[in-house]
């Protein structure tokens, strides 16, 4: 798993940078993502597929060092975190 801690959720989704995605796939790792006191699991598979699908691809471009890098999207479903169950 590639651990991501995600600063915002915007319109229910989180914006996962190339670098993340590409690395999960060349590595056939999951992806878990975590924001404030919640965590997300998203499989290889689901990975996978997302860079199969044709799609407009969303390029940013970092305001301080000026890198530009593609935005991949995933609805934000989390899990239950532990401290809800107790």
């Amino acid at each position: 798993m590639i651990n991501i801690k995600i600063k915002s959720i915007w319109q229910g989704k989180v914006g996962i940078r190339d670098k993340y995605i590409v690395d999960a796939f060349t590595n056939k790792k999951g992806l878990y993502l975590t924001y404030k006191d919640d965590f997300m699991i998203i499989p290889y598979e689901e990975i996978d597929r997302k860079l199969i699908t044709p799609r407009i691809p969303v390029m940013v471009k970092d305001n301080y060092s000026g890198d530009v890098h593609q935005l991949f999207y995933f609805k934000w479903k989390p899990n239950k975190s532990q401290l809800e169950l107790l």
